[in-house]
């Protein structure tokens, strides 16, 4: 476990993180130590800052994130090739798509990112994914336009279209049209919950959808987020504005009678309080809708941590993943 806290230690990014010898000065040789700074403060607590950086991981830049894979000489799985799958004019609306590692016609598991609904990207927040998912499945990552150069409800027909457009080539790139299982992190799980419940979305690709995976999500019930007075609240206010109409509409929780994806596993950072509420309350409201739907809390890690994890052997959310998908594939 802590991967990338030991990725970080082996290319040397204490060095970079050093507040003396050097300065503001030193900066043009220190790739990351603006990124460090601003997400995170410098000190001379190595512990402090390497924790931080494991949280916002997403938020590093292109830049400081290449400078980490170069220095640290290894790869990771956003370095398997992949087929990149267009769907519209604008550079953010694009799929990569890495091949199964088996014959046949395997499912598909589509991934949606996080990033607060404006930032993050497709290929940078996948970490260890192809590379476990592929030896049994196709696996694609999904881009979308962010805001607020679109809204959040034209972030999800975006993810709607990278669905059509990859089962539409599906004999191309090599997987079955008819067995999809989306997964979202963070406000990915948001986007992959509402087009999962709200078939307006998919129309008549929203009975491909076999099962949803979610990854501590909070914006299930965004009016309950946008009413309180934590972290999240912070955070959504950001990219949602006032419209509380806007927030009961793109709410998955105000979409779970049926129809919905018949088979859901949902999991949660076991010491966030705000997501585990959600999470449960939209399992109680899945299940009454008719869909079978768990939920599971993850100890011992963090939300961005269950997120870069996912994927590595003897990562407990990965076996939970991994029992979900065979089940529901098998079904």
């Amino acid at each position: 476990m802590m991967r990338f806290m030991s990725m970080l230690m082996a290319a040397g990014l204490a060095a970079l993180l050093a507040c003396s010898n050097g300065g503001a000065a030193a900066a043009p040789k220190r790739p990351c130590l603006a990124d460090v700074k601003k997400l995170c403060g410098l000190s001379r607590d190595r512990e402090k800052i390497r924790a931080c950086l494991i949280e916002k991981q997403d938020q590093l830049s292109q830049g400081c994130r290449a400078k980490i894979k170069e220095m640290r000489g290894a790869k990771d799985g956003a370095a398997i090739p992949a087929q990149k799958q267009p769907y519209g004019n604008d550079p953010k609306q694009i799929s990569y798509v890495y091949p199964a590692m088996v014959g046949g016609r395997p499912p598909l598991i589509a991934f949606i990112h996080g990033g607060g609904w404006i930032h993050g990207d497709p290929v940078n927040t996948v970490w260890n994914k192809p590379a476990h998912f592929t030896q049994g499945y196709a696996f694609a990552s999904i881009g979308y336009r962010l805001s607020p150069q679109v809204s959040i409800e034209e972030e999800a027909r975006d993810v709607a279209a990278a669905i059509g457009a990859l089962r539409r080539d599906a004999n191309r790139l090599g997987f079955d049209p008819d067995r999809i299982i989306l997964m979202g992190h963070s406000a990915g799980a948001h986007l992959a919950a509402l087009v999962s419940t709200d078939s307006r979305y998919l129309g008549s690709d929203f009975g491909a959808v076999r099962g949803v995976v979610l990854l501590d999500g909070a914006g299930y019930d965004v009016a309950s987020v946008m009413k309180g007075h934590g972290i999240e609240q912070r955070i959504y206010a950001r990219a949602w504005g006032r419209d509380e109409a806007e927030w009961a509409r793109l709410s998955p929780i105000h979409h779970t009678a049926a129809p919905n994806a018949p088979h859901w596993a949902i999991l949660y950072v076991g010491s966030r309080e705000e997501s585990g509420n959600q999470s449960k309350a939209f399992v109680a409201a899945l299940q009454q809708g008719g869909a079978d739907a768990v939920v599971t809390a993850i100890p011992d890690t963090t939300h961005g941590r269950l997120n870069h994890e996912l994927g590595t052997a003897g990562d407990y959310a990965t076996d939970v993943v991994d029992a979900f998908v065979k089940t529901v594939v098998a079904g």
